[in-house]
């Protein structure tokens, strides 16, 4: 039997849809919307070729770089465990640097703290050209 969808207490209105809708301000605000909903010591994966960091680490970089200027998610996967959500999707981003769009695959887990989604980590795989 499927779980049913994450629900907010207070609104009624889909938990999973919130998750959906932070994962889409990461792209398109970049820096100011990590900091508004990652958890303190969350655990971040980029496609660079450096080790996990944590989120405060990765806060200081991302203050440089510009936000994305669009993005479409495809191959949207979910897994509800109550107060934690895990989701995984393919990206499909245009940016103001890239003559072609950007695409990677991500996985991002949600932890809800005080009636509201915080990641506690997130995984970034840039996905190659295609041809």
């Amino acid at each position: 039997m499927a779980k049913p969808m994450l629900l907010d207490k207070h609104s009624g209105s889909s938990g999973l849809y919130k998750v959906w809708k932070i994962e889409r301000r990461l792209w398109l605000e970049g820096q100011p919307a990590m900091q508004a909903h990652g958890m303190a010591g969350a655990i971040v994966v980029t496609p660079h070729p450096s080790a996990p960091q944590r989120l405060e680490n990765v806060l200081d970089v991302a203050k440089r770089a510009a936000p994305f200027d669009d993005v479409e998610f495809s191959d949207q996967q979910f897994l509800n465990l109550g107060d934690t959500v895990i989701i995984s999707y393919r990206a499909s981003a245009k940016h103001q640097r890239f003559r072609q769009k950007y695409r990677a695959q991500c996985t991002t887990t949600y932890v809800q703290r005080d009636g509201s989604f915080k990641i506690a980590s997130h995984t970034h795989n840039k996905l190659p050209k295609r041809t």
